[in-house]
């Protein structure tokens, strides 16, 4: 981090002033009153510096402790970034100052960055899934978090309403519209590390911490699907004899069915409320809880065998209808989430649709939002567990 090489500090009678020149005057950059504790941390910022160089500088000149400065430094130099008369410079990204460390259904996430304190940034959802230091060698993805710009040598892939993304040889590019703390991400092609880009300087809150976890999501089922895990659009139940999904489009009547399901049955619980994992360990299905979880805001760091899919239709009676493999992968397939623009994306998608659904019972499940609904479909779920006994 430091000055624009064309801006500059000077006294001007009794006052001081960052005063442009070269391109920041043909820019028609304006000159900025300073006082001289604000004289003093720009004529510092023409230097590269990082941040927790500048606040012990800072404390030193001013005989305060480094924690009593950090606050009114950090918002002069937020009001600098918003006005452009910063650069950032490769000292802070290559020495992080702090990294946080993620299991998440089994893949390794390390969490680190340029800005200072990383876990400030972070969503308290995560911390659930928080684990034990290891190397950066061992993990499945790394994430930086950073400032500054993406790179711009991208060609287009497609666009949203939400995000523009672009590639290169190497990398994804998502540039996204509707955020306003995080301007854009990079995710490599092995989709082994992405770099998070802030927008600004100013200190981490609520809104900020939002975009990056969904930021994240997308990154972590990148990295989930590499390892042959899919994302699944569903309610994930679990009770004495394994772990049951209820998948449906929004508004489709999850949260309801699964209300209804677990007031009726004792014993019965809801482990992820609208989003799940889903792969195979030594060919067998398993569930993974995830930290993302929609708008139920019911999540676990819960992972155990899958063995039932029901996918959802509102009707005007209560039943179920059996589905063939071909089916089942179809509407198995049809309510994944990961992200898929290559061929080769969506190949690893239908796959693992495919040994999924080969190995759990699966049914189109009509119903009315009633009780009687949870005691037809509970009812079917005990007799599939008594036949097989």
């Amino acid at each position: 981090m430091r000055l624009r090489d064309d801006m500059t500090v000077k006294k001007i009678g009794d006052e001081f002033y960052l005063v442009p020149f070269a391109g920041a005057q043909a820019d028609r950059v304006r000159s900025v009153r300073l006082n001289a504790a604000g004289a003093f941390i720009a004529k510092q910022l023409a230097f590269e510096i990082t941040d927790r160089a500048l606040y012990e500088t800072v404390a030193v000149n001013t005989g305060k402790r480094t924690s009593e400065v950090e606050s009114d430094t950090d918002e002069f130099l937020a009001e600098l970034d918003q006005r452009g008369l910063l650069e950032d410079d490769d000292s802070d990204f290559e020495v992080p100052l702090d990294a946080e460390f993620f299991d998440i259904a089994g893949i390794k996430m390390y969490v680190s960055g340029s800005v200072k304190a990383v876990n400030t940034y972070l969503s308290d959802k995560l911390y659930a899934f928080e684990c034990a230091p290891f190397d950066d060698e061992e993990a499945d993805h790394e994430v930086m978090i950073t400032r500054g710009d993406p790179p711009e040598d991208g060609s287009l892939v497609f666009m949203t309403e939400e995000f523009i993304l672009s590639e290169n040889m190497s990398e994804y590019i998502f540039y996204y519209n509707g955020f306003k703390r995080v301007g854009a991400s990079v995710v490599s092609k092995d989709f082994s590390h992405s770099v998070f880009f802030l927008k600004d300087r100013r200190k981490p809150d609520d809104e900020l911490r939002e975009e990056l976890f969904t930021v994240m999501r997308t990154a972590f089922l990148l990295a989930a699907l590499k390892d042959r895990k899919v994302a699944i659009h569903c309610a994930a139940l679990q009770d004495k004899s394994g772990t049951f999904l209820l998948s449906g489009p929004s508004g489709m009547g999850k949260t309801t069915l699964a209300t209804l399901i677990t007031e009726a049955y004792k014993g019965v619980c809801i482990k992820n409320g609208d989003l799940a994992l889903v792969g195979t360990e030594d060919g067998r299905p398993y569930f993974y809880g995830i930290p993302w979880c929609g708008t139920s805001e019911t999540y676990s760091n819960t992972t155990a065998p899958v063995d039932m899919a029901a996918f959802l239709h509102q009707a005007q009676e209560n039943r179920s209808v059996g589905l063939g493999y071909g089916q089942a992968q179809v509407s198995f397939f049809n309510r994944l989430i990961t992200p898929s623009w290559t061929e080769e994306m969506l190949d690893a998608k239908l796959y693992c649709a495919g040994v999924i659904s080969g190995k759990i019972k699966s049914y189109d499940y009509y119903f009315k939002n009633e009780r009687k609904a949870a005691e037809v479909f509970y009812e079917r779920r005990i007799a599939d567990h008594t036949s097989v006994q």
